[in-house]
């Protein structure tokens, strides 16, 4: 889909970026199969990226815009969940 809209704007050039949490290991082996068929002069077009790192990239860049902190709060804080859940695990065992 990137080298279509690419070769319809007429640009340059596109790399296709995939954005996964850094815990499913499936992108990396679907990255790893689809590098294996590509050939050498365009597998630099296509890249893998941790949602964590980009959001932690994006903070970093413009740290002065808090919709990227408040998107990793809300959905990459998993601490705060692992917290919840063991609240509700202890409320529910002290019945």
């Amino acid at each position: 889909m990137t080298e279509t809209v690419r070769l319809h704007e007429h640009l340059d050039d596109s790399i296709s970026i995939i954005l996964s949490p850094k815990e499913n290991i499936s992108n990396e082996e679907d990255e790893s199969s689809l590098r294996s068929i590509l050939k050498d002069e365009y597998k630099y077009k296509f890249q893998s990226v941790t949602l964590e790192n980009f959001v932690s990239a994006l903070i970093r860049e413009f740290p002065d815009i808090d919709i990227f902190r408040g998107f990793e709060k809300r959905y990459l804080d998993f601490e705060r969940v692992e917290k919840l859940i063991n609240r509700a695990g202890i409320h529910e065992n002290s019945k």
